[in-house]
Order: C-alpha cells, then structure tokens, then sequence
C-alpha cells in the first residue's frame, strides 16, 4: 500500500467489516472448513457463455457466488469518458477490474489458501500444465469482467445496453458489432452499503466512479475457467458486484496526495475583501476602500463602467 496509508487503522476496521457475515452467502474463506468440501464443490461446463464454473452439487448445480472483503489496491473501473484511449482492435479484451490486498488479516489470508486448496482440483479437469491462474499476487486478489462477449460464445445469452454510468459517451456503444455483443454477464453492479438498524446493513445503487484506491469493499464474484487457445485454458474470478463499506481511509489517502492538502502549522489567515462598489471608495456602502485588478479592457472604461464583451 501506499506509504501514506493509515495501514493500522484500516487493517482493525477492515478485521472488524470481515466479521460480519450474512448466512445466505458463500464467503471463500470458508469454503474448505466445509465437511466433504472436494464432493460438494465442483466444475460445470455451460455454453451461457462457453466456460467452466464451480458449482454447488449439493444446491441442484447453482452457482457459486463468493463474497469478500479488503482494501482497494488498484482499479480499472468505468466510467468509460475518452475513445481516444480505447483501441477499437483489442475491444474484446477491454475490461473492469479491481485488486483487493487483505493487509495480512487472518479471514482474507485464508480466503487465499482456500484459493490455493481449490487449484489442484481444477487443474484435473485439464490436460496437464494447460490451465494457469494469474489472479493471484502476493497477498492480492485481482477480479474482472470484460465490458464484451463473442457472440460465437455468448449461447442463449441476449444483448443488453450498458449502463448509464458505465458508457455516458457511448464510446463502448459503438464497439458493437457482429462479432462482440455485451450481455449480463458483462455487468458489474455497485453498491454503497449503510446501517439500517442496528446490526442490520442495506446495500444502495452506487455508480463506479465512487470508489477509490484505499476504500474497504465487498466483491462478489465466481471462479471461471476460459479456453484461451487450443489446449490452453485460464481461470479467472469473475467479478459481478462492488460494494463501498468504508470510504474513510480512502478519503484521508486522497487527501495526503490532494493539492490542496496543507501541512500542519503551516496555513495562514488569508486577507479578504467582499462586496461591491456603489460609489468611489465605497464596498456595500462602507468606506472601505477597494483594490480592484487590473483585468482586459480596463483601458475602455467610459463613465466608470467597464466595456464588457461576449462571446458566443
């Protein structure tokens, strides 16, 4: 993290955002910590789009969603403003991404040995030494979702528009074509997460450009095998939801890098002079007198009103 980061602090609040835990979610720490966990869990082929998903076998092959808390490390994250820096030839690769470090906490630093427990097993439903897994480094996670599908692999998945906040220029818009579409898979929700009552949280509509290197989130995402090439094949956690539990030390990160920012001791009382002049030497009706500058057009004052042009 960043030499300026509370790493302290954020680590104690981002231990106490880990305890909280919601029964109807799948949280990845704990997947191995369940009896028989090798029979329960394992990998579907579905052409909706063409991959390989972990499955719950004991939930009739549901999809599993985990969930998972940690500090923002890193972000490629909409909105999409500029085309210039978008290359039209690569847009199937385009993407939204997220990279969380755990600070050392001991649930995230079990959610990664979880990571490592489930490898070997996805890697028998492979060819030897064909499937590999970048997602993780060090002590990082980094999820994804590209903003495109090939329509060759997208099944019974239809086209839907992107949203508002994603695309306000429509620079993605105008990608679409033929052979890339951009479907619900491709989305990514995010959410701001606030007290309700109590111990009780509600999770409100957020749009991406809320969230910042520094901020403590919840991710929620799948583990998804591609084929890449012939014979060669990838898994990547499939990211589908963002949620902001913590802005603060986001927010005090932000502003040790800000211009604005002031060292201690250092500000001084700044000197100011508000109002109007009614009459010469005169603001608001005082006799204080005002200094005003010298702005363009000061030389064509008539009658002691300054001449004053528009432009269209």
């Amino acid at each position: 993290m960043d030499i300026a980061y509370n790493v302290n602090a954020a680590t104690l609040a981002l231990d106490e955002a880990q305890r909280y835990v919601e029964e109807e979610r799948e949280y990845l720490h704990s997947i191995v910590k369940t009896v028989a966990w090798e029979t329960s869990y394992g990998l579907s082929f579905t052409d909706n789009p063409t991959s390989w998903r972990l499955v719950n076998r004991t939930h009739a092959g549901e999809e599993v969603v985990f969930t998972l808390q940690g500090v923002v490390e890193a972000k490629t994250l909409p909105p999409i403003l500029d085309n210039s820096k978008v290359p039209r030839n690569k847009a199937q690769f385009l993407h939204q991404s997220i990279t969380l470090n755990g600070l050392g906490t001991p649930t995230f630093n079990e959610s990664l040995d979880a990571l490592r427990a489930m490898y070997p097993m996805f890697c028998r439903q492979f060819p030897e030494g064909r499937l590999t897994a970048t997602f993780m480094s060090g002590t990082n996670l980094t999820f994804s979702n590209r903003f495109f599908t090939k329509r060759s692999e997208a099944g019974q998945l239809g086209s839907v528009p992107f949203e508002r906040s994603v695309d306000p220029k429509n620079v993605l818009a105008q990608m679409l074509n033929s052979t890339l579409i951009h479907t619900e898979e491709n989305q990514v929700k995010y959410y701001i997460r606030q007290h309700d009552m109590g111990n009780i949280f509600k999770y409100l509509p957020a749009e991406p450009q809320t969230f910042r290197v520094g901020d403590i989130v919840e991710v929620q995402f799948s583990l998804v095998v591609y084929q890449m090439r012939a014979e060669h094949y990838t898994c990547k956690p499939m990211l589908y939801s963002v949620a902001l539990l913590n802005a603060k030390y986001g927010n005090d990160l932000a502003m040790q890098h800000s211009p604005m920012a002031v060292a201690p001791g250092s500000a001084k009382p700044l000197k100011r002079k508000v109002g109007y002049p009614t009459h010469k030497g005169d603001i608001g009706g005082s006799a204080e007198a005002i200094k005003r500058p010298r702005v363009e057009g000061d030389e064509d004052e008539v009658g002691g009103l300054q001449k004053m042009s528009l432009e269209e």
